[in-house]
Parts: structure tokens; sequence; C-alpha cells
């Protein structure tokens, strides 16, 4: 406050000279000082809309690459089952089942396949030998033929069916 009421008295009594060379210095030392401040601040991020569409096309694509790979290296998720080594095969009620190890390593998981339909994932040969023999016996895996029928259809039961579409869904 004592500097607001100095340069009012200054520019109330000092000669004109010297008011306006004062009323001069103090308007440029306020105008250095918020150059000054602005120039401290952080500059902000101003993107251009192209720019910002190039980085999340880039980031989008960078994901699914990641996806990719990690899909890739997953055996169970082989589209190709280039992966599964064969482990062994037996006979249940009619069916022939093939169980398959995905993978090389000790705690790698089993598949097991019901008259040449992959039909589930199992933790181990043992565990997959007994249950995909309950899941035939508690009528879970059935197989159907190419050319589905009604009656084919109806027989399912309460338990369902895996039916397989001519596109192969």
């Amino acid at each position: 406050m004592d500097e607001r009421l100095n340069h009012l008295n200054m520019i109330l009594e000092a000669p004109e000279k010297v008011s306006v060379a004062y009323t001069m210095s103090i308007l440029a030392s306020r105008c250095l000082g918020a150059i000054e401040e602005e120039f401290r601040k952080p500059p902000e991020d101003k993107k251009s809309p192209e720019l910002e569409k190039a980085e999340t096309d880039k980031t989008q694509a960078d994901a699914e690459k990641a996806e990719a790979e990690a899909d890739a290296t997953d055996p169970t998720l082989d589209p190709d089952f280039k992966k599964e080594f064969y482990l062994t095969s037996f006979e249940h009620k009619g069916k022939q089942i093939v169980l398959k190890k995905l993978g090389m390593g000790a705690s790698a998981p089993v598949s097991a396949y019901v008259d040449g339909k992959r039909a589930e994932l199992f933790m181990s040969q043992k565990q997959a030998e007994r249950e995909i023999k309950k899941l035939i016996d508690n009528g879970f895996v059935k197989s159907v033929k190419p050319e589905a029928t009604v009656e084919s259809l109806r027989s399912f039961g309460m338990g369902g069916g895996i039916v397989e579409h001519a596109d192969g869904s």
C-alpha cells in the first residue's frame, strides 16, 4: 500500500518528468514480472486433432499387437492346434476319446476330444480321463451326425448337446 501512496504522492507533487519516468518504471517492472511469471508456467499441451488421432490409432494398434502376441503364446488359444501333443486315446460307450497336451510344460492343460470334436480342457491327464467319462455317462457330451434331423435334436434332453452348423459355427 505504501508504494501506491508514494506513487500517487509523486504524481501530485513531483515535477512532470519525474512522475512520468517513475510511472513508466513501475509499469515496465509489472510487465516484466507478468512475462516472467508466464514463462515459469509449464507449457499447455495443445495438440492438433490430427496428432491426437494418430496417437490414439498408434495406441490401439499397439494394444491389438500385444493382444495378438499374448494369444500366440497361449497354447489354449491356438486356433490351428499346432502346439498340441498326443497323449493317449481310448473308447468309452462307443465314443472315441483322444487326449492331447496343450504345450510342453509340466502343468500344461489337457484337451479332450470326443469323436474328433474338442469337448473340454482339464488340468491333468488323470483328471481328463476320469471327467470326460463322467461327462459322457451323464450325457453332457454327445456327438451329432453331420446331417442333424429334428428327431436327433429332440433326443438331446435336458443335458443339451453340441451342434455344428454347415458354416462351421
